[in-house]
């Protein structure tokens, strides 16, 4: 039957319809193509060939469509159809664009343990040597600080669902107190974005290399992959995998490697983002006897994100960890009566609260706070750790 009437101009024009509600839009697009070899006035056919343009993600084709049956007068609803299209193009190609940027960001802030040592209260756990408090060496130092990071994005789509970011990072933070020591890094990550109505993946690969009081300190290589899938609706879940090795490069630093796995869900309401994951990490050094400082444990985190008026944006994160170590300890006893080491365990609750602001497109405000309360059943390695700061951000 098609055959049979193919070429007709009204026939054509109801089968390229019928092509554009199955999702075929290069066949309707040759079908409102052949409308207007025979009938070129036909602006209804050639209307609807730019939105198949469109919705093939050929804009320039659909703009030069648009604009045509724009220039015939149509009338004023048709009009308001054809803008908001158009509008609607705009958006899509500025996505399309490849985009850089640079910026940088000036932070200041104030740590109670930014030396991650202990707090421990009153007399020290049991221990071979008989210590009955931490030295000073192991003891938290609190100190205000200053950091200033440069950075520079290249962002380049590579489909109509996937993308492409490359950045650069380079920070330095100095400390006031004189015995804590000033370090800085450069970081190079790539991240492959794709996402659909039904899939979101993420694949976010980072090497970097940072120093400490001037001196070479360790290198990283962080590998990452968060992929999810819409199971209802707004809500979202998904799997998430990661390796950090480190590679020491100065004598008093160690090798390692940190592992992850897991899940993560996310649902969207009025505004506000909700994601949770739950997460089984483990940690290994290289060399021997080294269990009494690597651990495995589970973490689960719950994040808040509310979009809300005059570019404002807040943020809260909670985060709980239980880390079990491989061995026992090498210094603490089970008893003041005993020589019989002691395995550690930790709790870990992190708290993060933040707030960005957008007052032009070029900068952006950072206010953010954070707290770290460590629980250990050897006295010793309990500590907290309370961080704010202030950031602003320019974008060039």
């Amino acid at each position: 039957m098609a055959e049979q009437f193919e070429g007709l101009p009204r026939f054509d024009l109801y089968l390229g319809l019928l092509q554009m509600a199955e999702g075929n839009f290069n066949e309707a697009i040759f079908s409102f193509e052949r409308v207007l070899i025979f009938a070129p006035d036909q602006h209804r056919a050639r209307l609807e060939l730019g939105r198949a343009y469109y919705l093939n993600a050929n804009y320039e084709r659909a703009r030069s469509e648009l604009d045509q049956v724009l220039a015939a007068a149509p009338p004023r609803e048709v009009r308001q159809n054809i803008h908001q299209l158009l509008a609607r193009i705009d958006s899509a190609q500025s996505q399309t664009d490849t985009k850089v940027s640079f910026g940088g960001t000036l932070q200041g802030g104030w740590d109670n343990n930014a030396n991650g040592g202990g707090n421990a209260k009153g007399r020290l756990d049991p221990n071979l040597s008989g210590a009955t408090a931490l030295d000073s060496a192991s003891s938290a130092i609190a100190s205000p600080y200053a950091q200033l990071t440069l950075h520079a994005s290249r962002f380049r789509p590579t489909s109509r669902s996937a993308s492409k970011r490359l950045s650069a990072d380079f920070s330095t933070k100095n400390f006031i107190d004189p015995e804590l020591s000033d370090s800085s890094a450069l970081t190079l990550t790539n991240t492959i974005f794709n996402q659909t109505e039904r899939l979101r993946f993420q694949l976010p690969a980072s090497a970097q290399v940072s120093w400490l009081a001037g001196q070479s300190w360790q290198a990283m290589l962080d590998l990452s992959l968060s992929q999810q899938y819409r199971i209802w609706g707004p809500l979202w879940a998904g799997v998430k995998l990661g390796t950090l090795a480190t590679l020491a490069l100065d004598p008093a630093n160690s090798s390692g490697a940190k592992d992850l796995a897991g899940f993560v869900f996310d649902a969207q309401e009025r505004g506000r983002v909700h994601s949770f994951s739950t997460v089984y990490l483990q940690t290994q050094l290289a060399g021997q006897d080294d269990g009494h400082l690597e651990w495995r444990g589970l973490a689960n985190r719950y994040q808040l994100g509310w979009q809300g008026p005059w570019q404002f944006q807040a943020n809260m994160a909670v985060e709980h960890q239980w880390r079990y170590y491989q061995a026992n300890d090498l210094f603490f006893t089970l008893d003041s009566a005993s020589t019989e080491l002691k395995r550690r365990q930790d709790q870990v609750i992190q708290l993060d609260l933040g707030a960005n602001w957008s007052s032009a497109d070029w900068l952006q405000t950072r206010t953010a706070i954070s707290w770290e309360w460590v629980s250990s059943n050897i006295n010793a390695y309990g500590s907290d750790r309370f961080t704010i700061s202030q950031a602003m951000s320019v974008q060039f």
